[in-house]
């Protein structure tokens, strides 16, 4: 039975792939031990939305995967499809609200690394349920400004 380093090791060194599917691949694997690593304890709606939000594209796949290196994962992928279904589908914005240059617009700033610094933040706190509209996009931004 293979581990997601011997995966990885076989992506790297082994097989002579394309770039873009290696990357792929590579996303799969970063996805299934993201997976894996939230399984072993009671993950928090924040660890969930962040699974869909940086693996849907690949959530299959890292399913398949799961599933062939822990028979017991069965239970904790059917919750976190239940919970794309029931809570990050409805309830989750996961396009950037404001843009980089929105940012610095508001916040009179030029490009820079707080920008960016600003940008994860705003995208982290949509992704926390905690941000939905604009307006609360650019309410965050200036409250985070000023702290």
């Amino acid at each position: 039975m293979y581990t997601l380093k011997d995966y990885r090791e076989i992506l790297e060194e082994k097989l002579l792939l394309p770039v873009k599917i290696s990357k792929f691949i590579e996303d799969i694997i970063q996805a299934t031990e993201y997976l894996l690593s939230i399984s072993k304890n009671k993950p928090s709606d924040f660890e969930l939305n962040w699974f869909w939000y940086k693996f849907k594209n690949v959530s299959d796949y890292c399913f398949l995967l799961s599933y062939s290196i822990d028979k017991n994962l069965e239970d904790f992928v059917l919750r976190l499809i239940n919970h794309y279904e029931n809570n990050y589908k409805n309830n989750i914005v996961e396009e950037p609200l404001l843009s980089g240059e929105e940012i610095m617009k508001l916040l009179n700033l030029k490009p820079s690394k707080e920008v960016g610094i600003i940008k994860d933040s705003l995208i982290k706190a949509q992704i926390g349920g905690k941000v939905k509209t604009k307006a609360e996009a650019t309410k965050f931004v200036k409250e985070f400004k000023s702290e």
